[in-house]
């Protein structure tokens, strides 16, 4: 299948209070909720954002390794070429600023980053599984978005993941980064999730599930932005106009 789209996902841990960075977990969804994620849209749309399906987990301020994002998100962009753009746009790279006064960047297990998603499988990158024609894909307004975080052993890979998920002719993406797997899943109906997360489980010894849900679409967001809760995902898509049940 043919596709006019390109996936661009996103790993974010916040700035800690020590350098200048929201100086709570209340502060911090706030700001997404109120700057960050309304930004996102309102901005990036110029430059050929399509899709946008940001999930905030919950505060966790344990030094372990397997320390999960504060924020992640699906990205989904008409080109390469498109977001590129906003580079060279005052607004746009404002809005790229932005990024370095909420989130950490840097060195070590907990710095943020953000890459494209390829459709053939590369270390340390997000892999993308292509539709069949008739398949739902992330850039259709109708598509059902769920997203699962999970911890894995260290030599799993996301083509393994994908191999197991549900709804083989849709568009999905997983990334794996330090013992962490986010997997993205597009459909055309709501997932049974129960089931996806026990063939993950039967499948890969040791896999556990930290979250598994479906995306509330977010049909017009409002100039206030959006109410942030943890451990919820929401999904914004040109072309939405009304909640699906």
């Amino acid at each position: 299948m043919s596709l006019t789209h390109e996936p661009r996902l996103w790993l974010g841990w916040r700035k800690p209070a020590a350098d200048a960075g929201p100086t709570d977990w209340p502060t911090f969804r706030q700001t997404l909720g109120q700057v960050f994620l309304p930004q996102t849209w309102r901005v990036m749309t110029r430059f050929g954002l399509m899709a946008y399906v940001p999930t905030v987990l919950t505060a966790d301020d344990d030094a372990a390794t397997l320390a999960w994002p504060d924020e992640t998100a699906l990205l989904v962009y008409r080109s390469r070429e498109d977001y590129e753009r906003h580079k060279a746009d005052a607004e746009g790279q404002a809005y790229s600023d932005l990024h370095g006064e909420v989130f950490r960047f840097g060195t070590g297990a907990r710095h943020s980053r953000s890459k494209w998603a390829t459709a053939a499988e590369e270390p340390g990158k997000p892999l993308r599984r292509m539709p069949s024609a008739d398949g739902a894909h992330f850039a259709q307004p109708t598509a059902r978005i769920s997203v699962l975080f999970l911890a894995v052993p260290p030599n799993v890979t996301p083509g393994q993941l994908l191999a197991i998920c549900p709804e083989p002719d849709s568009e999905a993406v997983a990334w794996c980064v330090d013992g962490k797997a986010v997997v993205w899943l597009s459909s055309a109906a709501p997932l049974n999730l129960t089931a996806c997360q026990q063939a993950l489980q039967h499948a890969v010894p040791g896999l556990t599930v930290h979250l598994a849900q479906q995306a509330t679409p977010v049909p017009v967001l409002a100039p206030a932005g959006v109410a942030v809760d943890d451990l919820h995902t929401w999904h914004m898509a040109l072309g939405l106009t009304e909640v699906q049940p």
